[in-house]
């Protein structure tokens, strides 16, 4: 099995994104982080990947909303249409959870099927997060 991880330039979320890259390949899953960058000049297909995790940092009063970056990423690639995928954002000082759900907005909207979503505290929370993602993905 194979999954992407997009995710925007922001260290943190970079940081989380090669974490959830190790906890896959732990898995047996092959997994690639993918900086949410350039798509507009080639895009991205997506095809290949049974699974599609997509992180961006939580941004504005209380973290209400994600960072323009990996939304507009999405809005590049191919074939996320019907793909099983989810979302994450690294934990915020407050909230978080409404910049989450316009996370999987933007991915729904791509036509995306949410199967889970996490507010990650750091590295630790990528090996339970990523059991859960295998479980309803194998």
């Amino acid at each position: 099995m194979r999954a992407a991880i997009i995710h925007s330039r922001q260290p943190r979320v970079a940081r989380l994104a090669k974490a959830l890259q190790e906890a896959f390949e732990d898995e047996g899953w092959q997994a690639e982080c993918l900086e949410a960058v350039g798509a507009e000049e080639r895009p991205r297909n997506l095809a290949a990947y049974d699974l599609v995790v997509v992180g961006a940092p939580a941004v504005g009063f209380l973290a209400s909303k994600v960072g323009e970056d990996v939304p507009e990423y999405l809005g590049h690639c191919l074939r996320l249409e019907g793909k099983r995928s989810a979302a994450f954002i690294p934990k915020p000082t407050f909230g978080g959870g409404k910049a989450l759900r316009h996370l999987m907005a933007a991915l729904e909207k791509q036509g995306a099927q949410v199967l889970d979503f996490e507010i990650l505290s750091g590295a630790g929370d990528a090996g339970p997060f990523v059991k859960r993602l295998v479980a309803v993905a194998e």
